[in-house]
C-alpha cells in the first residue's frame, strides 16, 4: 500500500514538471516573438500610434504570391513608407505583415490606417486557424461616402495574452502613389482622425457643388436654347459646362470623406482624371471655337482644318483611354504633358489673331472667355509644380481646383453670352434677309399686276379689233356669191368662239400665280409665270392659224398640264402616249379643240376622294383617223350630276359644249366629219369610275 502511494507520488512530481516545462516554452516563444511584435501598452493614447518599425514587406516585383505562400515567405525591414505621394511608372504591388501582442487580460479592438492606396485587401486569422480575407478597401474599388472612407480602417481584433499577426496586399495601377504610412487608432480617435480629415476639405467640396450647380444651370438654358432655336452652339455649350462638372467631381473623389459621383464604378471616374482636361476643356471650347468664328476661320481658310484638329483630340483621348486600361497611368499623363505644352503656342497665335476682329461683339466676348480659360488653367497646372503641400489623397491641389473653378464659371459665362449674342446677330440678318425678300416679293407682284393690266389692255384691243374686223365683213358686199358669203362667215364666228375661249383660260392661270405669291413660294410662282408666258405665246400664235400639226398640239398641251399639275401640286399627274407608228409631224388637227376637254377633266378627274388624279392622254391612227383620248379617274359624270346638276352643267357648256360646237363649225366649213364621244366609264367597267372622250378627226 505504501508502495502503491510512492509511486502516485512520483507520477505527479513528473506531472507537474511536465507543465512547467510547456509554460516555460509557452512563454519563451512569445519573448521571441514580441521581439519582432508591437507590444500594446497599458493604456492607449489619445493619439495616432505610428507602427512603420514594426511593419514587414514582401515586393511581389516578379512573381505574385498566394496567401498561404505569403505565410511562409521572409518578410524585409520597413520600407515604401512615404509621407508625399511617389511617381508610380509601373503597377506597384506588395505585402505588408504586422504582428501585435497583447499582454493584458482582456480583448482590445483597434484600427489599423496605412493610408489611402489603389487597392487594398486585408487578412487576418480566423477561428479555423487560417487567414482569410476581411476587409477591402482602394480609391478604385466601389463605395462612395462615408462608407467607402471608413473601409480604409481596418479593425483589429487583439486576444489577451496573444500575439496576432495581419497581412495585407496593396496594389498602386495609377502613376501616382499615395503616402503610406502604418498607424494605430483607438476607435475614438479613428473618428476623431475621419472627421478632421472629412472637415478639412469641406469647404472644397463646397466649391465644386456650387460650380456644378452654376454649370448644371448653364447646360439646362442651353438645352432649352437649342430646343427654341436649333443653334448647334447652345448644344455644344451644354456638353461644355456639363463636362467640367464632371472633371471637378472626378477631382473632389480623391479628397477624403467626399463625395464620390463615381463611386460605384470608379474606373469612370479615372477616365474624367488624365484624359479630364482634353475630354473636358480643350474638345468642347475647340468644337465651340468652330462655330462662333466660323466667318472669321473661313476667311483664313482653314474652318477645315478644324475637323481634322478635333478628330486629332478624339484619338488622343481614346489612345489615353486605351493606355489606363492596359494599367500604364504614367503613358497617359506623357501624352498630356506633351500635348499641353505643345498646345500652348498655337492657342496664343490663334486667340491673337482673334484680336483683329476685337470690334465685334461676340468675338470681343469670346475672346475675354477664352484669356481667362487659358490663364486660369496655366496657373492652376503650374501651382501644382510649385507648392509640395502633401495630401492624404493625389487629387489635384485644392487651390489649383479653386482657380481652375473660377476661371471655369467665368470663361463658360462669357462663352453663353457669346452665343446669346451671336444668336441675337444671326436674328437679325435673318430679319433683314426676310424683308428684303418680302421687298422683292411686292416688287415681283407690282411688276405682275403690270403685266396682267398690260395683258388685259392687248386682250381689249384684240377684242375691239376683232369686232371691228366681224363690223366691216358685215358690211361688205352684200350681193356676193351665198358660198363664198357663208364661207366667210364661218371663218369670223370660229374666230370669235375661239378668241372667247383665251381669257377664260387666262384668267384661271393668273389666279393660280396670284394664289402662289400670296403664299410666298416665290420660285414656284416664277417657274409658272415662265410656263405661263410660254402657254400665253403658244395661244397667240395658234389663234392665227386653223390647224396644227401633232407635235405643236402635244408641245402646247404639256405647257399647260405642267401648269395644272404645278397649281394642283400632289393631287394630280399626267401622262401622254403616243403610237409608235402615228407621225406627229404629219397629222394635224384643228387648234386648240383638245384643250377644253383637257381642261375639264383636269377640273373633275382630281376630286376624287380615295386616290391621286391622273390624266391620260392617247394618240393613235385607226382608218386614216387620228384618234386623241382624253381619259381622267375621276368621280365620272353620273356621280358629278349627283353632287351639283348646275355647277357640272356651267363647265360643261363653258368648255365641252363649246368645243363640240367648233367641230359642227369645222365640219361645215371644210367639209370633214370630226366626231367626239363622251364616255362615263362607271356605266361601261361598273367598279370604275372617270371619263373618257375620244375625238375622231379624219386625216384624207
Amino acid at each position: 500500500m505504501k508502495r502503491g502511494i510512492c509511486w502516485i507520488g512520483k507520477w505527479l512530481q513528473v506531472f507537474y514538471l511536465i507543465i512547467g516545462l510547456m509554460q516555460t516554452h509557452q512563454a519563451l516563444a512569445q519573448v521571441i516573438s514580441a521581439t519582432n511584435s508591437f507590444i500594446l501598452p497599458n493604456r492607449m493614447p489619445d493619439t495616432a500610434i505610428s507602427l512603420q518599425a514594426y511593419t514587414f514587406f514582401l515586393e511581389e516585383d516578379s512573381q505574385l504570391y498566394s496567401l498561404p505562400e505569403v505565410v511562409h515567405q521572409h518578410f524585409l525591414s520597413p520600407r515604401n513608407f512615404h509621407q508625399t505621394p511617389w511617381q508610380n511608372i509601373h503597377t506597384h504591388a506588395f505585402w505588408m505583415k504586422l504582428s501585435i501582442y497583447n499582454p493584458g487580460v482582456q480583448q482590445d479592438d483597434l484600427y489599423w490606417f496605412l493610408g489611402y492606396p489603389d487597392r487594398v485587401a486585408f487578412y487576418a486569422l480566423q477561428d479555423d486557424g487560417a487567414y482569410h480575407l476581411v476587409q477591402r478597401a482602394g480609391l478604385m474599388e466601389p463605395g462612395s461616402g462615408w462608407k467607402k472612407w471608413n473601409q480604409f480602417a481596418f479593425p483589429l481584433h487583439l486576444p489577451a495574452g496573444t500575439t496576432s499577426t495581419f497581412y495585407v496586399h496593396i496594389t498602386n495601377e495609377y502613376d501616382i502613389e499615395n503616402p503610406l504610412f502604418s498607424q494605430l487608432f483607438t476607435r475614438d480617435s479613428w473618428n476623431e482622425y475621419a472627421v478632421e480629415q472629412y472637415r478639412r476639405f469641406d469647404s472644397l467640396g463646397n466649391w465644386v457643388f456650387f460650380a456644378a450647380g452654376f454649370l448644371c444651370i448653364i447646360a439646362v438654358l442651353s438645352i432649352i436654347g437649342y430646343l427654341q432655336t436649333r443653334e448647334a452652339s447652345y448644344l455644344i455649350l451644354s456638353g461644355f459646362s456639363i463636362a467640367q462638372g464632371l472633371y471637378f467631381f472626378a477631382q473632389l473623389s480623391h479628397y477624403p470623406g467626399q463625395f464620390s459621383l463615381f463611386g460605384f464604378w470608379p474606373s469612370l471616374q479615372y477616365a474624367f482624371d488624365i484624359p479630364g482636361p482634353l475630354l473636358s476643356f480643350y474638345l468642347p471650347y475647340m468644337w465651340l471655337s468652330k462655330h462662333v468664328t466660323a466667318e472669321q476661320l473661313n476667311k483664313l481658310k482653314i474652318y477645315s482644318i478644324w475637323r481634322y484638329i478635333l478628330i486629332g483630340i478624339c484619338a488622343i483621348v481614346l489612345f489615353q483611354w486605351i493606355s489606363m486600361a492596359l494599367h500604364n497611368f504614367h503613358l497617359a499623363r506623357i501624352i498630356f504633358v506633351t500635348f499641353f505644352y505643345l498646345s500652348l503656342l498655337p492657342a496664343v497665335a490663334f486667340l491673337w489673331w482673334l484680336g483683329n476682329y476685337f470690334t465685334h461683339t461676340v468675338i470681343r466676348i469670346f475672346l475675354i472667355g477664352s484669356w481667362v480659360l487659358w490663364f486660369t488653367a496655366l496657373l492652376a497646372f503650374h501651382l501644382g509644380f510649385i507648392s509640395h503641400q502633401p495630401l492624404p489623397s493625389y487629387g489635384m491641389q485644392p487651390l489649383s481646383l479653386q482657380i481652375l473653378i473660377i476661371g471655369s464659371i467665368i470663361s463658360t459665362t462669357a462663352f453663353w453670352v457669346c452665343v446669346l449674342r451671336k444668336l441675337r446677330s444671326t436674328q437679325v440678318a435673318a430679319l433683314l434677309h426676310e424683308q428684303q425678300q418680302i421687298d422683292q416679293e411686292q416688287q415681283l407682284m407690282r411688276n405682275l399686276s403690270h403685266q396682267v393690266e398690260e395683258l388685259k389692255d392687248m386682250l381689249k384691243q384684240k377684242d375691239e379689233a376683232l369686232q371691228q374686223h366681224i363690223d366691216e365683213l358685215q358690211h361688205m358686199r352684200q350681193k356676193a356669191m351665198d358660198t363664198e358669203y357663208k364661207l366667210k362667215l364661218n371663218e369670223l364666228e370660229l374666230k370669235a368662239i375661239r378668241a372667247q375661249m383665251n381669257p377664260h383660260f387666262i384668267f384661271n392661270c393668273l389666279n393660280s400665280i396670284q394664289l402662289f405669291i400670296m403664299q410666298h413660294r416665290e420660285e414656284l410662282a416664277q417657274e409658272y409665270l415662265s410656263d405661263f408666258s410660254l402657254l400665253i405665246r403658244q395661244t397667240l400664235e395658234m389663234s392665227k392659224i386653223n390647224f396644227v400639226s401633232l407635235d405643236e398640239e402635244i408641245q402646247y398641251l404639256q405647257t399647260y398640264l405642267r401648269l395644272e399639275k404645278m397649281r394642283f401640286e400632289d393631287r394630280m399627274d399626267y401622262e401622254i402616249i403616243v403610237a409608235p407608228q402615228l407621225d406627229i409631224h404629219k397629222a394635224e388637227l384643228p387648234t386648240m379643240l383638245l384643250q377644253p376637254y383637257v381642261e375639264n377633266a383636269v377640273k373633275h378627274g382630281i376630286n376624287h376622294p380615295l386616290h391621286k388624279g391622273l390624266i391620260s392622254l392617247r394618240f393613235e391612227e385607226q382608218a386614216e383617223s387620228l384618234i386623241c383620248s382624253v381619259e381622267d379617274n375621276g368621280i365620272g359624270i353620273k356621280r358629278t350630276k349627283a353632287i351639283g346638276v348646275n355647277h357640272f352643267r356651267y363647265h360643261l357648256m363653258a368648255g365641252m359644249e363649246m368645243s363640240k360646237m367648233r367641230a359642227e363649225w369645222i365640219n361645215k366649213l371644210y367639209q370633214t366629219d370630226i366626231r367626239i364621244e363622251i364616255i362615263d366609264k362607271e356605266e361601261i367597267y361598273g367598279d370604275a369610275s372617270g371619263t373618257i372622250v375620244r375625238i375622231h378627226v379624219p386625216q384624207v
